[in-house]
Formats: structure tokens, C-alpha cells, sequence
């Protein structure tokens, strides 16, 4: 045998070998992908893993417990993405998390939870009055509250009104899951409270709350900490911290608020 057809054998043999084996290691990246699409059909989990931890928190998937959080399908969210996200325990060991979105044009918004219940839920506006059945309340200074609203079968309230210096509109909606004893929440500001389609300060925007508690009602169920990975447990520390950061019931606390109001739920 000539050194030619050695060679062109040689070669041959090199590509019935790597052909094949360049093709499995593709079809397992693509398998790979395709399962992790499952395990995440939310594609929220991809999303918050990229998205810069907001400051003085910890990353989102130190949360331990489940996110909840409002599918692809949901348009009242439409065009808005993560810009921010973190956890952190508050002073008793109890979890909370905060993501940020944002969409230009499109307005912003806040998605938020803890562990237990939280008081702001049915905490009173400055200065409100309400009706005589207790459901509708209003102050002065261009907010409103709906209460006794339903997410499913969690009960819920709406905050709707007007920033007095630059006219921002903001609704936000607040639910407690006695199941998981975890409260939820959402806001909706600028452009993305607009397209609710309240009109002003007026009673008739129960309407509207309602609209959106029946959208809490189909938020998802979102895992960001694998089994066996080492998330904090409840009510666990966070890790070491600079000095200087402060505490999570510090950041938005006025007048101490050391994070833009639009990172901060709403008091």
C-alpha cells in the first residue's frame, strides 16, 4: 500500500469517528436545552438568574421557598423585562424578594413576596376616608384603596392613584396565600398603570382592581433553587455583608431610603 491510500485510508477512518461523536455532543447540548425549556416553561428562571442583583440584597435564587410570578401569556406585563432582582431576610429571619422591570416606553414594574403576612396589605392611607361598607377608600392627595377583592381564592387589595409632583400613575395589587402563609404583590407604574385604563380617582375603578386581581390569580409557581443545592432555609442569615449595607427593612424606609422609589414596594 502506497503512502497516498494510507493516508486517504487514515483520513476516512478520522471521520467515520468524529463525524458521528461531534453529532451525539450535539444532539446532548440540544437535549440539554430542550430540558431545561421544561424545567422552565415560565422562561423566568433564565431571566432572573441573568438579572443584576439589586443593592444590599442578596441573589433571587437565595430565596427559598417558590417565586410567584405572572406567565408568558400574561399582556398586562407585556414589554417589560428584569432589570434588577434579589432576597433577603428581614431582622426576624423572614424572606422577601423584589424584582424590577422595566420597559422604556412601556412603563415599569415591581413583583414582590414574602414570607408570611405583612401588614401593608390593609394599611391605611394618610388623611383616607372611606364608604360605609369599608370597600372603598380614598385621601386627598389622588389615591384610592379597593378592598375585599379575591386573587382565586386569596383575599386582595388594590392601591390606585397619582404621584402629587409628577403625575406618575401607579397601581398596585396586594394578595395573601394562607396555604403557603406568603404574601404577593405587584405594581404597575407609568405607561403599564395607564394601559389599565382607570379613569382618575373614582370609585368606579373597581372594575379595573378586579381586572387585575383576576390576573394575580393565574401567576405561576417559579423555583429558582434546585434540590440539594444549598439555598438558605428559612429564616436562615444571609452570607456576610460590607459593614456598610443596610439592613432590608432600611433600604426603602423614608427618610432613610437610600434605593430609587422604584425599586421599593410601595408603603
Amino acid at each position: 500500500m502506497n503512502g497516498g491510500s494510507l493516508f486517504l485510508r487514515s483520513n476516512w477512518l478520522w471521520l467515520l469517528l468524529v463525524v458521528p461523536l461531534t453529532g451525539a455532543l450535539a444532539a446532548r447540548a440540544t437535549a440539554a436545552d430542550s430540558r431545561a425549556a421544561d424545567d422552565d416553561p415560565s422562561g423566568w428562571a433564565a431571566a432572573l438568574q441573568a438579572a443584576p442583583v439589586l443593592p444590599g440584597m442578596q441573589p433571587i435564587a437565595a430565596f427559598p421557598e417558590s417565586l410567584l410570578l405572572p406567565p408568558p401569556s400574561d399582556t398586562t406585563f407585556a414589554g417589560l423585562a428584569p432589570s434588577g432582582a434579589g432576597a433577603a431576610p428581614d431582622a426576624a429571619g423572614r424572606w422577601s424578594y423584589l424584582i424590577t422591570l422595566d420597559g422604556g416606553a412601556a412603563g415599569q414594574a415591581l413583583l414582590f413576596g414574602a414570607s408570611g403576612q405583612t401588614d401593608r396589605m390593609n394599611a391605611p392611607l394618610a388623611g383616607e376616608s372611606c364608604d360605609e361598607a369599608g370597600t372603598y377608600c380614598m385621601n386627598g392627595a389622588g389615591t384610592e384603596r379597593f378592598l375585599a377583592l379575591a386573587a382565586g381564592a386569596d383575599s386582595a387589595t388594590a392601591e390606585h392613584g397619582f404621584d402629587p409632583a409628577s403625575g406618575t400613575e401607579r397601581w398596585t395589587l396586594r394578595w395573601y396565600d394562607p396555604a403557603a402563609d406568603s404574601s404577593y404583590g405587584f405594581s404597575l407604574i407609568g405607561a403599564a398603570a395607564a394601559g389599565v385604563g382607570a379613569s382618575g380617582i373614582d370609585p368606579a375603578n373597581i372594575a379595573q382592581a378586579q381586572t387585575l386581581a383576576a390576573d394575580a390569580a393565574g401567576f405561576v409557581s417559579v423555583s429558582l433553587a434546585p434540590a440539594g443545592s444549598g439555598a438558605a432555609p428559612p429564616g436562615s442569615l444571609p452570607s456576610p455583608v460590607a459593614p456598610a449595607a443596610p439592613q432590608p427593612s432600611d433600604r426603602c424606609s423614608a427618610p432613610a431610603r437610600i434605593k430609587p422609589a422604584a425599586q421599593c414596594p410601595p408603603a
